[in-house]
């Protein structure tokens, strides 16, 4: 989980792997993950992560194990935006890119969701790749 204040990956409810995941993606966040559609909207003072929410989560996601390890794909509108991030096998939201927005995430509104493709799309691949990760 992110402080929305700071920005800062709150690590110490996540376990160290998922942690080092998180981190390495948000370090490969930015306008040039986006699609051309999100980018011609995204605001010139965005933050890093601002419109990233599915590569990201969906490259998390992948880098993890999925479903076998006990992740769940999530979508919530919030401020007036599709928003998706994970949960773990705990039910604790596990979520990359939370800095982008100025309220807190009803994560309770929530509702299980897939990703379009069941292996890592070629953004998602190209993300795990620029992160590290594979």
């Amino acid at each position: 989980m992110l402080d929305t204040r700071s920005g800062r990956v709150h690590i110490h409810h996540m376990s160290t792997k998922v942690a080092r995941v998180v981190t390495a993606i948000r370090a490969q966040l930015g306008p040039h993950v986006l699609r051309p559609d999100w980018r011609k909207r995204r605001p010139d003072a965005a933050v890093a992560s601002w419109g990233c929410c599915y590569i990201a989560a969906e490259a998390v996601y992948h880098a993890l194990g999925g479903e076998s390890a006990g992740l769940k794909v999530m979508h919530v509108n919030h401020e007036d935006s599709p928003h998706w991030y994970l949960v773990d096998a705990a039910g604790a939201p596990v979520d990359p890119t939370v800095d982008q927005f100025a309220t807190p995430v009803p994560y309770a509104r929530g509702k299980g969701k897939g990703f379009l493709t069941l292996q890592p799309s070629k953004r998602a691949q190209a993300l795990l790749v620029a992160a590290g990760l594979i």
